[in-house]
Order: structure tokens, then C-alpha cells, then sequence
């Protein structure tokens, strides 16, 4: 119990504080100039020619020193490389040691090394210098399943599922709620609500900072509520108009309210999956989303939901779907089972 009260204590403690760190590094990061006098200039390297190197400080704006002079180099974001009109790049990090050694970290993740002597241009990347005129690009989806019944027995059930998406050069916000209602006979049989919100930071071409939060209501399995938020890190593993896949993990701190047990709180492990790929070559999907939380402390403490289909659009703007809903808990509250499933055929409209 003891060491459970510590573990609670020293999440609650970290998480803020890895929270902060990352977003005073994705808005701070700088580039590091030392000179040869060991004079040292921050701020963003704009550009490198054959003689001079500039540089934007915040506090005497662009500065210009001869590249002969030097000593050290750190570069934290994009830019593009050249040694020559065959030998181009996109780096994503270019570091110079006080030998004159260069090495450049590739969007790909190759590492290239040269000598500073090789090194015919840097410039920035279009998209970097632009970073603050970018437009916020939106996209999402609104997915509706109904039924109902009548006769001698009544029945009747609502499945909304909202997804908001709002990506801004290397910055992306997905927002997403999730309401499931049931009633037989004019009694309720099934209120589940879930709410969730992730942030999304790029520091390579396919990997990425990322800080989650979810709430969840469901009184028929015995839960008041159940609020999880952590941070972690994501990569993806492939990304096209025919393939998708996104991985992830960190670490989440729980807190659950249940309507008959004592609540609880938790360091947890969480996971997550993303992942769609068109059917042969024609337009139906076939999609897996999966998240999963496993306490730190008592291994056997899982949940894990996953939304399982097949999607076929019918307009541009339009398609169908149909899928099945797991939400599995290893440890349920009394007297309910330890998963649900749910059988789905939605109609669903993107933008």
C-alpha cells in the first residue's frame, strides 16, 4: 500500500513536469553557433554559403559570420544540406564538433558524415520559415448507428462517434467523443460516454512528442468515472494513401470512481495502435484502431478497446461502415462481465 501511495505521489509529480519540459522544448528549441573566439550566438540559422553563415537571434536579429569561423555547430531543426549539385538533402538535425566534423541526421533517419571543408550550403526549409502563416488544415468524421424495435418488446439504440483533427505544420490536435445509449422496454440498458483529446508534436519526419487525455462514464459496468492523461511518444510506421499505421506508448496516470468498489489510481502503461489500409485496389478500408492501459504495479490490471471494420464510401463526402466495438476489462467491477462487444453498421459523413 505503501509503495502504491508513492508510485500515485510520484506520477503526480512527473507528469506536470514532463508536460512543461516538452512544450518549453517544442517552443524554445534553438540553433547554437560558437565562434573560434568562443563567442556563442542562439537563435535559427537561416542560411549557409560559400563564406557566411546567418543566423536569427531574438535579440539583434539576423547576424552574419564568416563560416571559416566557426568552431561549432548545432542545428535542432529541418534544413536542407548540400555538398554539391548531386549531393542534396533534407536533415533534420546537422551538428559540427570542434574538429570540423559534421553530422547529419536525415529525415529518413540516415546519418551522413562529412567535414566542414564538404559543406556547400545550408538553407532553411520552406516550411520552417513559414511555420507562423501556415493554415490550420481540419479533416474528421461524424458516424451515426440506430436501430430500434417495436412489438412485444421495445428496443431502441443510438451510436454517435465524432473525431476532429486539426493539423498545423508539425503540430496536430485530435479531438474525439464517443456516446453509446440502449433502452428495452422504455428502461435504460446501456449509457456509455467517452471523451478524449491528444497533442501531437513532430520532431522527425515520423516520429512524434505526444500528450493524451480520456474520461469515461459508463454506469452499467459500475463506472462513475475514469479519467486518464500522460505523455509519451509515437512513430509512424507507414503513411500513404494506400497504408496507414501509427504506434504508441507512455505512461498515463489513472483515476477511477466506481459506483460499488472503493475508487483507485494508478501509474499505467498506455498503448496505441492506428491503422487502416485500402482493400485491394478498390475504395473500401479496412481499418483497426486499438488503446490499451496496463497498471504499473499490478500487471493484471488491463483495459483495452479496439473499433475493428471495413468502411466503403458511397459519395466523396459519405461512406458506410461496419465494424465491431471491444472494450475488455481485465479486473470489471462485481458482477459484470469482463468484456462487451458491439456489432455495428454505421453511416458516416467526413470532412
Amino acid at each position: 500500500m505503501i509503495k502504491k501511495t508513492l508510485l500515485i505521489s510520484s506520477v503526480k509529480r512527473i507528469l506536470p513536469a514532463i508536460l512543461s519540459l516538452m512544450v518549453v522544448y517544442s517552443a524554445s528549441a534553438q540553433d547554437l553557433v560558437v565562434l573560434n573566439n568562443g563567442d556563442k550566438l542562439t537563435g535559427q540559422v537561416i542560411e549557409k554559403t560559400s563564406e557566411h553563415l546567418k543566423i536569427k537571434t531574438k535579440y539583434a536579429g539576423e547576424v552574419k559570420v564568416l563560416w571559416k569561423q566557426v568552431k561549432i555547430l548545432d542545428i535542432t531543426k529541418k534544413i536542407n544540406v548540400s555538398f554539391g549539385s548531386k549531393e542534396k538533402y533534407a536533415a533534420s538535425s546537422v551538428t559540427m564538433s570542434e574538429n570540423g566534423n559534421l553530422q547529419i541526421l536525415l529525415s529518413d533517419g540516415k546519418v551522413i558524415m562529412k567535414h566542414k571543408g564538404e559543406l556547400k550550403s545550408l538553407t532553411q526549409k520552406v516550411e520552417e520559415k513559414n511555420h507562423k502563416n501556415q493554415k490550420v488544415v481540419k479533416s474528421g468524421r461524424f458516424k451515426v448507428s440506430a436501430n430500434a424495435s417495436s412489438g412485444n418488446t421495445e428496443t431502441g439504440r443510438l451510436n454517435l462517434d465524432i473525431e476532429g483533427v486539426f493539423k498545423k505544420g508539425r503540430d496536430r490536435l485530435t479531438l474525439g467523443a464517443i456516446s453509446d445509449q440502449a433502452t428495452e422496454n422504455k428502461k435504460e440498458t446501456l449509457s456509455s460516454t467517452k471523451l478524449s483529446g491528444k497533442y501531437d508534436h513532430y520532431f522527425g519526419k515520423k516520429k512524434y512528442w505526444q500528450t493524451n487525455a480520456q474520461y469515461l462514464e459508463n454506469k452499467f459496468k459500475g463506472i462513475n468515472s475514469r479519467t486518464s492523461a500522460g505523455v509519451g511518444t509515437g512513430y509512424d510506421v507507414w503513411s500513404s494513401k494506400k497504408k496507414n499505421m501509427a504506434l504508441e506508448g507512455g505512461i498515463n496516470h489513472v483515476k477511477e470512481d466506481l459506483k460499488v468498489e472503493k475508487g483507485n489510481e494508478f501509474a499505467a502503461f498506455r498503448w496505441a495502435i492506428k491503422y487502416d489500409q485500402k482493400i485491394f485496389n478498390t475504395s473500401a478500408k479496412f481499418f483497426h484502431k486499438q488503446e490499451g492501459l496496463v497498471d504499473l504495479e499490478v500487471s493484471d490490471n488491463v483495459t483495452v478497446n479496439s473499433q475493428t471494420g471495413v468502411s466503403v464510401p458511397i459519395t466523396k463526402k459519405i461512406e458506410t461502415s461496419a465494424q465491431v466495438n471491444m472494450d475488455f476489462d481485465n479486473t470489471p467491477a462485481v458482477g459484470k462481465e469482463d468484456t462487451d462487444l458491439i456489432y455495428m453498421f454505421s453511416v458516416g459523413y467526413k470532412w
